[in-house]
């Protein structure tokens, strides 16, 4: 019992040690959550953190069935950013977002060289076509998590064509910078609502954050961020880099008069960091540990 009782004893401490990759990381932190309930009818600007700053933008909160939710259309489209429809930016819009920690660090997620405070963007929402049927072909707007100023880390299209609400994506050569695409990465019925959401990994170093789309909880892309299209296009006006705090549904493209466009509902983001795991290396060294224990182990039977 005793010889079993060192061995054990042993194997706890070397468990120990190679489990510790990292140091402890903090909670996801929800930083706000819109469900448009109490919100007046009419322009989603001013209400509950929502800002679109542009009133030739079709958008508005309006009641379905009686439930309040956000409706937007392309029947005004623009290539303009900054005053798009932002869902809440928290600590405000007054931060310099491309450099948080001069600011408020605590509401963006991003590689520490941005000096965020997270290493994880997770946002998501409802939505569903506001037509029934096929006669709002050519309704579309897109949706990116962003850092409240147009700095974007990723992009969904919605777009309604014959088959349903289609959605859409870019990826990122990372060699160029350049934009690949569009990718199709779903379609969805008219009238049918159904949940759309971001997670991005920010990971220390080029080429490998991870940024992830899933509808109604299921995997359907997995892509790079855009810090190349920044470190290689933009090196001078984002030199740190670009996290985010917020999404941006972007009006953009053609103009589609008597659109009727997208109904958007329980609209969240949060904040956090990714779990730690080991690395291949620390994983090696794991099995070897165990392995060599079981050695000693069967040796002291043998004795």
């Amino acid at each position: 019992m005793a010889r079993t009782s060192i061995t054990n004893c042993t194997l706890a401490v070397v468990l120990a040690g190679l489990l510790q990759v990292g140091p402890a990381l903090a909670a996801p932190v929800t930083t706000h959550s819109t469900d448009f309930t109490g919100f007046g009818l009419g322009s989603v600007n001013g209400q509950g953190g929502w800002s679109v700053s542009n009133p030739s933008f079709d958008q508005a909160v309006v009641d379905v069935s009686g439930n309040r939710v956000l409706r937007l259309s392309n029947q005004f489209g623009s290539g303009s950013f900054g005053d798009q429809p932002f869902a809440p930016r928290p600590g405000g819009t007054g931060m310099t977002a491309g450099d948080p920690t001069n600011s408020q660090p605590q509401f963006f997620a991003g590689e520490s060289s941005t000096g965020a405070t997270y290493n994880r963007f997770i946002g998501s929402f409802d939505f569903r076509s506001v037509a029934t049927d096929a006669s709002d072909t050519g309704a579309r707007i897109t949706v990116s998590p962003d850092n409240g100023q147009g700095g974007r880390q990723s992009f969904a299209a919605l777009e309604n064509v014959a088959a349903g609400v289609r959605l859409s994506t870019f990826d990122i050569n990372p060699l160029t910078g350049a934009f690949i695409g569009p990718q199709t990465i779903g379609t969805v019925g008219f009238g049918q609502w159904a949940n759309l959401s971001f997670e991005i990994d920010f990971n220390n170093g080029p080429s490998n954050d991870i940024a992830r789309i899933l509808l109604n909880g299921l995997l359907v892309s997995t892509i790079n961020s855009w810090e190349n299209f920044y470190s290689i296009t933009q090196p001078l006006l984002h030199p740190n880099g670009v996290p985010v705090q917020t999404l941006l549904y972007r009006i953009s493209g053609t103009s589609l008069l008597g659109a009727q466009g997208f109904y958007i509902d329980n609209v969240r983001v949060a904040l956090g960091n990714q779990v730690a795991v080991a690395e291949p290396a620390t994983l090696a060294l794991f099995g070897a540990a165990l392995a060599f224990l079981g050695v000693v182990r069967r040796r002291r039977r043998q004795a």
